[in-house]
């Protein structure tokens, strides 16, 4: 599983070498570009984040447990979206479980409880 940010940084840093330029631009300017980038293509996942779990929470409509359980949820669908198949495939073979099926047992082999 990868996130945004670290595909990001490794097509800068493929970059980077395929130019020729080993040092220039520094690792700093790559890290704060793909740090955007990453807070680019995640900002539906953090404005849903922010709607669903922390304004209730904050308004204390909600408990801290509900606002974790509703915040991770966007989070989790967004990194499983990102997962390919047979990456996931090989968590259960890790952790000695049958074979997953859908978001639910998903969902389980993440946060190592049962549903």
């Amino acid at each position: 599983m990868m996130t945004s940010f670290t595909r990001i940084i490794i097509v800068f840093g493929l970059l980077r070498n395929a130019l020729g330029t080993p040092s220039a631009p520094p690792n700093q300017v790559l890290l704060g570009l793909a740090l955007f980038l990453t807070f680019f293509i995640m900002s539906p996942v953090i404005d849903k984040i922010y709607v669903d779990a922390y304004q209730p929470f904050s308004e204390e409509k909600i408990s801290m447990q509900e606002a974790l359980e509703k915040g991770a949820q966007p989070l989790r669908e967004f990194m499983l979206r990102q997962t390919r198949e047979a990456d996931l495939g090989l968590l259960p073979d890790w952790r000695n479980t049958g074979p997953l099926q859908g978001l639910k047992l998903c969902r389980c082999a993440f946060c190592s409880r049962p549903t």
